[in-house]
Formats: structure tokens, sequence, C-alpha cells
């Protein structure tokens, strides 16, 4: 079933024509009627949660309450598992393998201290040239954009971000000097986190939120609102209460297993023997910041229009000790790359869906729900009625991270796999995993599934429209095929 699309162009014309006539008058008899002038589409928020684990969302009851009232997205997945490369892919709709923007290396060997993320200023893809989700819903409908928060790379403080994107930047109330205080948490040497410990409804984060309602309960306009929760990315921003509310003992994370060394672990704190205690400690923190981060969803939620579309999602996940790795994120493994992500609104039903979804969806399916016209340009699918009305999704999700590109995909029979290529000259192996048999992604079978590979390596050929960057194996060759 396909929708009509609105013309917002026509709209606006419809209006000129209209004031026009009224100004000038008509010597007719009858003045024609006016055309109809169409309805701006509903208004929207986002909410981008940092560094948002699965783990995490079972600390977050106004996350779940929210997924309860539409679609959740089970197997959603970052297309880049880090913080500057996500989120440029996801608000622009250009993919890392096109930007050649694939990690926060990549920015931080560009960029200066304060303007790591400015993708506008990227040297090898001219973002200037494309337009952002907020800009394309700006320049196609009524709604007025709004940002607050970390949303871009950036945090908004004094100074708009992107003026062709955003009409309007919250700002949080200002303090004086915020009381807090921090510590470093430590295993032997090693650093598990910053933590900072807050009085209840002090933080920037309250604050921020706060501007956030504030705006949706007093604007008249129809509005298109993106907003970023930066816990529980470090520093983990702690309240006592929050912290007196997760258990003294928090189970160990699902896909923990002692004694295994994650091929691709190169997060702040690997480590190879477990210490049971101070990742427990060290997992209370994150949870308690995470609770906080629910706490301030819950104020936006609440606040909101009832029948907007109301949209959460993580730009990447978090490791808190699966496969043996404490705090890494720039992997292609489940725990950094997979995301919650959530749609509600009026015509969303309640249901939860299984398929491999990307970030990079987000772009398309948010235009779709609009009945906005998509820029050529973006990358993604637009899953709108796929959601409202049934069918097939893609069901195929890529993170790329470095040289270290992973891609799960359902095969023709409905088995589920992840191969993890590596594209580095170093000794590290890449890596396969049957999902059905292994969700947790532990014992690697590359050798086993000589076809799955060649099947991965061409779908990552076709997808990324780069197969020179995914040779088969030389052993393979033969069962290369041949790309239209």
């Amino acid at each position: 079933m396909t929708h009509p699309r609105p013309s917002s162009a026509g709209s606006r014309i419809g209006a000129a024509a209209l004031a026009a006539l009224l100004f000038f008058g008509s010597t007719a008899q009858a003045a024609p009627e006016p055309p109809e002038v169409a309805e701006p589409p509903p208004n929207v928020v986002i909410v981008m949660i940092d560094d948002l684990s699965e783990e995490g969302v079972d600390y977050m009851p106004n996350l779940q309450h929210i997924a309860a009232q539409g679609t959740q997205f089970s197997n959603a997945f970052a297309v880049s598992a880090q913080c500057q490369s996500v989120r440029a892919a996801n608000w622009t709709g250009v993919a890392p393998w096109t930007a050649r923007y694939r990690s926060n290396e990549d920015g931080n060997r560009q960029f200066g201290p304060r303007d790591r993320g400015d993708f506008r200023n990227w040297k090898h893809f001219n973002y200037r040239a494309i337009e952002t989700l907020p800009e394309a819903v700006r320049n196609r409908s009524g709604l007025v954009t709004v940002t607050g928060g970390k949303v871009y790379h950036q945090f908004y403080r004094r100074k708009n971000p992107d003026r062709r994107s955003f009409e309007q930047v919250l700002l949080p109330a200002k303090r004086g000097e915020r009381p807090q205080t921090s510590s470093v948490f430590r295993v032997g040497h090693k650093k598990m986190g910053y933590v900072r410990f807050e009085r209840s409804g002090q933080t920037h984060t309250s604050d921020m939120m706060d501007a956030a309602v504030e705006y949706l309960q007093t604007t008249k306009d129809p509005y298109f609102m993106t907003v970023g929760i930066y816990p529980p990315h470090e520093h983990w921003y702690v309240e006592p209460h929050h912290l007196d509310a997760i258990p003294d003992w928090v189970p160990i994370p699902r896909g923990y297993v002692s004694g295994h060394t994650d091929p691709q672990a190169n997060g702040k704190a690997h480590l190879v023997e477990p210490h049971p205690e101070a990742w427990n400690t060290a997992r209370r923190y994150y949870y308690a910041s995470a609770a906080l981060a629910d706490e301030a969803l819950g104020k936006v939620w609440a606040a909101r229009d009832p029948d907007a579309y109301f949209i959460v999602q993580s730009d990447h996940g978090y490791c808190l000790g699966e496969r043996d790795n404490w705090g890494g994120k720039a992997m292609v493994t489940r725990c950094a790359a997979a995301i919650p992500w959530v749609i509600a609104g009026p015509d969303i039903p309640i249901q939860t869906v299984d398929a491999y979804v990307s970030s990079m969806d987000l772009y398309p399916t948010v235009m779709g729900l609009l009945d906005l016209d998509l820029p050529e340009h973006v990358y993604g699918n637009d899953l709108s009625n796929t959601i409202r009305y049934g069918g097939e999704y893609p069901d195929l999700a890529i993170t790329a991270h470095g040289k270290r590109d992973g891609i799960r995909w359902r095969d023709a029979d409905g088995r589920a796999w992840l191969y993890a290529a590596n594209r580095r000259t170093n000794n590290r192996v890449s890596e396969l995993y049957d999902l059905d048999a292994d969700p947790q992604e532990i014992d690697n079978i590359i050798d086993r599934h000589p076809d799955k590979v060649v099947e991965a390596l061409n779908l990552l050929a076709a997808e990324t429209g780069q197969p020179d960057l995914y040779p088969i194996p030389q052993t393979l060759l033969p069962e290369r095929e041949t790309l239209p």
C-alpha cells in the first residue's frame, strides 16, 4: 500500500495565489475557490541517547513504557560504533564508507578539540552540498526545526551548529557552579570509567530536558524537535536516588563468558582476568546513569503532543563485560553496535520487529512517516509503510568501523549470520557467527562455512558499491559472484 505524498511546495503556492486574489480583487462574477491548503505533517520528537546499550534498557522503565506504546526493533544496529561517525551518517544519510568517515579517530585527525564531529567541514566528502534530515524536513514541510543537547557530536551552548537545519537551539538554564564530586574508578592501573556524583535535579541533562519540556508546553508552532541526552556516556553522571535504586549486585551481562578473549577488543579496559566485584560496581554506576537518562526521557515523553511521532534511538552501544571486554564501543560486536530503537505515534502499531535494521534507516523512515520526498543521496531503507502495514524488512545491517566492517543478515533459508571482515594488515582474524545458534557471538566458525564468507563479502561489496574493499580470499576465488 502506498500513500499519496502531499506537496508542501504546492500549499505555499496556493497561499500566495489566495493572497494575490484578495489584494488585487477580481472582476469575475464569482471568485474561484482557493486551492486546498495541505495540513502540515504531524509533529516529531527524536531523542538520541548516548552510549546506551541493550543492558542499560533493563533499568529504564520510561523507555520500556514508550516501547510498549509503539514499534520497537530488537535487532537494530549502528552503522558505525563511535559517536562522530555514526551521528554524521544518521543525520546526513551519507554512509561511512562513502564519506570515508568511519570512526572518531578519523575526525580527531582533522578537527580541533572544539570542532570534533563538525561534519560540515569534513575534507573527504562535501557534506555542505547535501541536506541533513532536519534540513530536508524544514525545506519540505511547515515544521519548525528545533534542537538541543548532543544531537550532532557537538554540544550546543550559545551558537546554532547548523543554521540551514535548525531554526532554534534550546539552551539549558544557566546555573552557578554545579555541585558535583568526580572520581576515576579503576581496577589496578586500568581505568574503568569516570563517575560524577550530582545533586538530584541539578545535572546539565535535567536542565536541558527542562528547556525541551518548556518549549513543548508553550510553542504554538508545528515542530520537528531533536534532543540529545548525554548519559550514560562517560562521565557517568549519577544522582543519589538513581544509584540507590540499582541493586547492590547486578546481573552479569548476557554476553559474558569467563575467559573468552574478544578478537575485536580495543576498549579502555580490556580485562583478561575477571574482576567480579569491580565490574559489578562499575556496572551499577553505568545503570544509575542510564536511569538518569530515563528520567529525562520521561519528562519529554510526558510533555509531547500525543499525536506526534516520538522516536528514541541510541547512537551505539557500550560493552559492560560481554566477551570479556569492558568499555568497548569501537567494534562490530553486538554489545557495541546494537542500539535500542523505538517509534511511537498515532498510526504506529504495537509490535516488536526482530528483523535486522540499520540506524541509517532513521532518515528515510522519518521522511516516509511525514510523506515527504526523500533526497536522492540518502542511504538506507524507508521502513514507514512496512511498520504501519506489514511486509518484508530488508533484514540486513552493516556496521563499519575503521578497517573492521560487520554485516548481519539472514540467508535464503532464514538463518541469521554475522560476518566481521578484517581489513587490517595485522594478525587479527575475520569472524563468522551463526546467530541463531550463538546469539552472543562467541564461537567463531569462519573455517566451517566458506560459502557464508563468500555470501557476506558479496553482500558487502554490493551494498557499499566498493568491491575492492572486500576481496574474496584466494582459496575462495572460484566462488566469486559477478556484480552487476
